[in-house]
């Protein structure tokens, strides 16, 4: 990927690897955090939802919003990424 700094890698990540990832697994985001490891909580956020109103909250079925994070990432993601 012609990848010579943290920058490249930055970006390699947000528009290569994270995009083909979601195609991949056609948009579940929970299997793309699940092939990220560790690390997806540097490169994609998850939030709960809150039900609707009209809903009762005892059948409720907890749903999340995921968004990907804007590089530049921390060093600390991708040390989770490679492991020790």
């Amino acid at each position: 990927m012609n990848c010579k700094n943290k920058e490249d890698v930055d970006s390699v990540m947000h528009e290569k690897i994270i995009p083909l990832l979601t195609e991949y697994f056609f948009e579940d985001w929970g299997k793309v955090c699940k092939v990220l490891g560790n690390a997806s909580s540097g490169f994609i956020l998850k939030q709960k939802l809150k039900p609707p109103p009209s809903q009762e909250v005892e059948d409720e079925v907890t749903r999340f919003r995921y968004r990907v994070i804007d590089p530049p990432y921390a060093d600390e993601v991708y040390e989770k990424l490679v492991g020790p």
